[in-house]
């Protein structure tokens, strides 16, 4: 009798843990346009339109060629979004702060020896406010597709952000800060989410992890001119589901200290969007005119 009891049971729990899984199916179908755009949002940022917020954690590698590759620095990101509803999509409000920071003590750096130039050079960090894009079911049929693999348990959401365009900085302009008169990069992501998690739609925003890897110029204020080589970054992210609490004490304080708007996320519509370069820009041009 315990033999045909235990055989119950387990056929018992093997039907309940189908039932599941196909339940979870069902509530994925991520076949459906609009489904799969909603699954990318809550695994991202917030349906409900709250802030929600992203931390990274980055190293970043100088490659010459016929060199063997350095690491640089460190990089810390802190993104602050949020995403509200529009028609057939979302709307993401989005800001972005990233501090360079030493690789042995994880201090911000506010000079870095350049070990080509054996310059010490003044670091200007990530400032980027603000940094907005529609997500829209309408864009599921182009570039920027919403693309994911079935990892079993598990959702991989990835993006390849291929980049040309003008330089901000065009290189007679700025011949110590840039080599080019265009921006080539490359922006990889990876977004990693349960299945279980996704499958409760009551949810509106899910536990993320991910990775963040780049490939791009030298950063301008590396004053590498017109030297060879590139820059490749090395991350992993994740979702802060607590919030601002769940940031680092030290880096949470040097932010409040410095750079307070970054703690939040927006609330309005602002263009256009700041990069890295176009804020480097503003930087520069504003000590020439300080210092003619």
């Amino acid at each position: 009798m315990q033999q045909v009891k235990r055989f119950f049971i387990g056929m018992t729990m093997l039907i309940c843990a189908i039932q599941i899984a196909a339940a979870e199916d069902t509530a994925l179908d991520l076949g459906d346009p609009a489904k799969l755009l909603d699954a990318y949002i809550r695994t991202v940022g917030d349906t409900s339109g709250k802030a929600s917020f992203t931390y990274a954690s980055v190293v970043v590698m100088g490659m010459v060629p016929g060199e063997q590759g350095r690491k640089l620095f460190g990089l810390e990101v802190l993104g602050a979004s949020r995403f509200l509803a529009i028609e057939g999509g979302y709307q993401r409000l989005h800001r972005e702060v990233g501090l360079y920071t030493d690789l042995e003590t994880g201090e911000v750096l506010g000079q870095w020896q350049n070990p080509w130039t054996d310059q010490d050079v003044d670091v200007i960090h990530i400032q980027n406010d603000p940094v907005n894009f529609p997500f829209t079911v309408a864009q599921q049929s182009g570039p920027r597709k919403i693309i994911y693999d079935d990892l079993g348990d598990m959702i991989a959401f990835h993006r390849e952000i291929l980049l040309r365009y003008p330089s901000p900085l065009p290189a007679s302009q700025y011949p110590r800060h840039s080599a080019d008169d265009w921006y080539e990069a490359a922006e990889l992501f990876n977004s990693f989410v349960s299945k279980s998690d996704l499958a409760d739609l009551d949810r509106t925003s899910l536990p993320e992890f991910g990775t963040w890897s780049r490939s791009g110029p030298w950063l301008p204020w590396m004053e590498m001119g017109n030297r060879p080589g590139n820059l490749l970054y090395h991350g992993r992210s994740t979702k802060l589901m607590g919030g601002i609490a769940d940031l680092r004490p030290a880096l949470r304080a040097y932010i409040e200290k410095h750079m307070p708007k970054y703690l939040s996320a927006p609330d309005s519509f602002e263009e256009p969007n700041e990069t890295s370069w176009t804020y480097f820009k503003k930087v520069i041009d504003a000590r020439a005119e300080e210092n003619p």
